[in-house]
């Protein structure tokens, strides 16, 4: 017998801190069911579209599996905690944060691939003038206290980017023993990276590939570029310049990163008293 139901567990950011990662490893799971799409943004951005049309994204699911969805803009939405507790006050939350200066250089990489800067943008620097959720994102006690007042701290679990490439396996143990599933359970991604933007060794290489890409969409032949991406194909992955090069041209050095910390110093330490742990690769 099936019926449809809404999510269990929810991740809630935060964003470029692996959560595509994790949204897989739990989707792999045999006890778990996801919605049809990692990001609903229901609690956040669409709630005012109703109960209904979130309980669509949902699959028909028998009451022995769990269900649920990964939005990472439900960490900064002052109103999602109390949303989710109205909808269901046992949901399982999961966080996953980073770094703060390594999240912001990721996103200012990520903005440069998806080709939403360029010229002197392109230099972090100027991205942390320009584009002020960099620094904002990383403000995680912030935004973490509020779900911390809404929540039981047993139903919130905080996880650690750094985790990730230290120990993948007891990482995703910890994740499923959270979530009451079968432990001993190894998905298949559990070695792999997701959603990086670390990849890409020539960003001028890369937006060329972007722009061939499109080009062969609008010629048809589309499914070319599909069947390449899903052997695992990554043509950035054909560059020859290193990520050293890559943090010279976009200006990522030591003074800008020694300056970032200082500047979320005292945020990290109000985080991790919040939380009753700490991450010392944060440094």
């Amino acid at each position: 017998m099936t019926k449809r139901i809404g999510p269990l567990f929810l991740g809630i950011g935060g964003q470029r801190c692996g959560t595509t990662w994790i949204f897989e490893c739990l989707k792999e799971h045999p006890q778990v069911r996801v919605a049809k799409e990692k990001e609903i943004h229901y609690f956040s951005y669409w709630y005012h579209k109703g109960q209904e049309w979130y309980e669509k994204h949902y699959p028909e699911v028998s009451t022995k599996l769990i269900t649920g969805e990964f939005s990472t803009s439900y960490l900064y939405d002052y109103h999602a905690p109390e949303r989710v507790v109205a909808y269901n006050a046992d949901t399982k939350i999961i966080v996953c944060l980073r770094d703060p200066v390594a999240r912001a250089y990721s996103q200012h990489k990520h903005e440069t691939r998806m080709m939403t800067i360029s010229g002197k943008n392109l230099d972090f620097k100027e991205g942390l003038k320009n584009n002020l959720s960099y620094i904002e994102h990383g403000r995680y006690r912030k935004y973490l206290a509020r779900w911390m007042e809404c929540i039981p701290r047993t139903n919130i679990l905080v996880l650690f980017y750094e985790n990730i490439e230290e120990n993948p396996y007891a990482f995703v143990t910890k994740l499923y023993r959270f979530c009451d599933l079968e432990e001993t359970y190894t998905p298949r991604i559990v070695e792999k990276r997701v959603n990086t933007s670390d990849v890409a060794k020539d960003i001028e290489f890369y937006r060329r590939v972007r722009r061939l890409s499109k080009q062969a969409r609008r010629a048809h032949v589309g499914p070319v570029i599909e069947w390449l991406k899903s052997l695992g194909v990554d043509v950035a992955l054909f560059s020859e310049k290193s990520e050293t090069k890559i943090n010279e041209r976009l200006g990522y050095d030591n003074r800008v990163k020694d300056s970032l910390r200082k500047r979320f110093e005292k945020e990290n330490e109000s985080l991790f008293s919040l939380i009753g742990e700490n991450c010392s690769s944060w440094g």
